[in-house]
């Protein structure tokens, strides 16, 4: 989450537009909730399922917060990472959802 922040305050310094800051800060903040979302499923499996002591479980969560960080941050055979396809990927989107839009109000001119 605090990725989401230094990204939105990087892309404001760097000029982007509206569309990029937004578009990326969701990419972020998912990414975030991710990563979060899948320590807390580990931690839990490991100590409301196999019973280990609450601190080895939050090791476990750790570990798993991590790998899952590295995974969505690492550039597997490609110049960008899984977060910059997915920030990629929105911008498209929005670009198209625009376009769409441009030609709808162009027919009622």
């Amino acid at each position: 989450m605090i990725d989401a922040g230094f990204n939105i305050k990087d892309n404001i310094q760097e000029g982007e537009s509206t569309q990029r800051i937004v578009g990326d800060a969701t990419v972020d903040v998912v990414a975030g909730v991710g990563t979060m979302a899948a320590a807390g499923a580990a931690t839990a499996a490991v100590v409301g399922t196999v019973g280990l002591p609450l601190l080895a479980g939050a090791g476990v969560g750790l570990v798993a917060s991590w790998t899952v960080g590295k995974i969505i941050d690492s550039n597997w055979g490609t110049s960008q990472s899984l977060r910059d396809h997915g920030k990629d990927l929105v911008q498209a989107g929005t670009n198209a959802v625009k376009g769409f839009g441009k030609t709808v109000a162009g027919w009622f001119k």
